[in-house]
């Protein structure tokens, strides 16, 4: 099974020809962009914040990636 890192590479190689260069989409780039939607849209939980819940953003870069996401602390309360 491949991270988002290794479904995204063929897109993120492709874009490396640099603002001169003509994106050729192909199929397989298609079929990536396709999956990795599927991928986040089946896993992320999006929600309203909460007023007063502390906001905390994360990040993480690599030689090849970037990459972040907001979220929120949320208090359990221990019963």
């Amino acid at each position: 099974m491949l991270g988002a890192a290794g479904l995204l590479k063929l897109l993120t190689d492709a874009l490396k020809g640099g603002k001169h260069v003509k994106l050729v989409w192909s199929e397989e780039m298609e079929t990536a962009y396709t999956d990795s939607k599927q991928k986040l849209a089946n896993v992320a939980k999006l929600a309203h914040p909460h007023a007063t819940g502390q906001l905390v953003l994360s990040v993480d870069a690599s030689y090849t990636h970037v990459g972040a996401v907001l979220q929120q602390w949320e208090a359990r309360l221990a019963l």
